[in-house]
């Protein structure tokens, strides 16, 4: 079944396999905080908790991730701590390298349990039904990591539960795959039944360890699909919670809005200008008039409100390639003809010149290089 042949937009999310830039550290060893369009992208730290010390279980030691990610155990407290997503990209290579584990993140996920989320779990689990559940999971993604986004597509008997990582610089095949594994261990942890979705897509292409997705999602798993999916039956939406409490409802959801709006700053024109260029570019025909079309608004307007913000349209659609190229070409699994199409220019020559003048060698030197 292909449930999502019929989803026009193309999602750029989870083709990518290594999300790091070139990590920098400052004196003290941290590393430093690295911005995406002007603002700095963060992770709740339980997230990133939950990983350092399964990967100590399994053979790392927390001078190891340190050293690699510049993560140390104290950076993980308060339990509302919040850690830089380059840390949390930097950390997943260091785990996954220093274990020896490449299906770390599935494992992970697999046995990662909702008492380890704070806030986050306790809102969500505590939720009426699974329905609401990932509702509640679309709400709070941004409190969770402000560069991923949920959506739930209803397609009748079926629904398609996607994810997606909007900023280039945090994509890792690691986050989608522990994502993954832990909405289905959390649905049958809430209903307390064995939940097994209809399908399991992936963008990327099927890694060597493929056969083990199998084993976690016990479902058929295809890859190099249109989106990051999840598909499910419907009615398992109304299936209840094991423990709903509807006084510590309330008292939860307050806290998590508020911890919320103090969090979010990320709908700026900034935000929505650089998400629909990335979300055109494949289309080979972005222009500004058409993102101000989309955003309802003059290209004057649109020009005014960037310029507020130091910065262009031609600026953001360079800088934005520029980071999807790095990305994309330490993506073995894709070619220079792929990652062309991908940024929108209509040949390979056109790309590798454009690279040349971006970063003065071609995609193939820079690629071998890496190498």
């Amino acid at each position: 079944m292909r449930f999502l042949n019929d989803v026009v937009r193309i999602e750029l999310v989870g083709i990518l396999r290594d999300g790091s830039l070139g990590q920098k550290y400052n004196r003290s060893g941290q590393l430093q905080r690295k911005k995406f369009m002007g603002k700095d992208l963060t992770i709740h730290a339980s997230s990133v908790k939950e990983l350092f010390y399964y990967a100590v279980e399994h053979g790392a030691t927390a001078e190891q991730l340190t050293g690699l990610s510049g993560i140390k155990a104290e950076h993980l407290n308060p339990a509302d701590a919040r850690i830089p997503l380059p840390q949390l990209v930097a950390l997943w290579h260091a785990a996954i390298e220093v274990t020896g584990k490449p299906t770390l993140a599935l494992d992970l996920g697999a046995n990662s349990h909702p008492d380890n989320a704070g806030i986050i779990s306790l809102v969500c689990m505590n939720s009426p039904t699974l329905g609401e559940m990932m509702r509640r999971v679309i709400r709070y993604m941004h409190l969770i990591a402000e560069s991923d986004r949920f959506e739930i597509l209803d397609k009748g008997k079926h629904i398609i539960f996607t994810f997606q990582i909007e900023a280039p610089e945090c994509f890792t095949i690691y986050g989608i795959e522990r994502t993954f594994a832990i909405a289905l261990n959390w649905s049958r942890i809430f209903t307390g039944q064995t939940i097994k979705p209809i399908e399991m897509h992936f963008q990327y292409r099927a890694p060597d360890y493929a056969e083990y997705y199998n084993t976690i999602f016990s479902a058929p798993v295809l890859f190099e699909q249109s989106h990051n999916a999840m598909i499910l039956d419907k009615a398992l939406l109304d299936l209840p919670g094991n423990s709903y409490n509807e006084y510590l409802d309330t008292i939860l959801q307050q806290q998590a809005d508020l911890l919320l709006s103090e969090l979010i700053s990320d709908n700026s024109i900034v935000k929505q200008v650089q998400k629909l260029i990335i979300e055109r570019l494949p289309e080979g025909e972005l222009n500004v008039d058409m993102v101000a079309d989309n955003l309802h608004m003059s290209r004057r307007t649109l020009s005014r409100k960037l310029k507020e913000e130091g910065i262009t349209f031609q600026q953001m659609a360079v800088q934005t390639k520029k980071e999807l190229a790095i990305n994309y070409l330490k993506q073995n699994n894709l070619s220079i003809n792929d990652i062309a199409f991908l940024l929108g220019f209509s040949e390979s020559s056109s790309f590798s010149r454009a690279f040349r003048r971006w970063f003065g060698n071609y995609p193939l030197e820079y690629r071998k290089a890496l190498v």
